[in-house]
């Protein structure tokens, strides 16, 4: 998928992906899956199917903490564009409570 990515093959690479998360066992691997689809979904402008993507992709990242601090950004990055500014405000937060707390 990164290879598509990288020569502008933007839905090859985001079919790719979707491939890879269907496969992937459940865990920190999928969780990175998920982190770079709704990275990828987000780029092209699909805010909603990226919105989608975010809370499974948390859920997954376990005790992976730069997964989760990236999750939660992507995550607030759609929010903001989705003019939901409330929720989108709140992720930063949590991302800095993941930080400190060691998780």
């Amino acid at each position: 998928a990164q290879a598509e990515w990288a020569i502008h093959h933007y839905e090859a690479a985001i079919a790719l992906n979707a491939r890879a998360v269907a496969l992937a066992g459940e865990g920190p691997f999928k969780a990175e899956l998920l982190t770079r689809r709704g990275e990828m979904l987000l780029e092209t402008g699909q805010i909603t199917p990226s919105l989608a993507v975010w809370p499974e992709a948390l859920k997954l990242a376990a005790d992976e903490r730069a997964l989760i601090c990236r999750a939660n950004i992507g995550f607030a990055q759609s929010l903001r564009l989705a003019d939901r500014f409330a929720e989108a405000n709140a992720a930063p937060a949590r991302t800095r409570l993941t930080r400190r707390s060691g998780r």
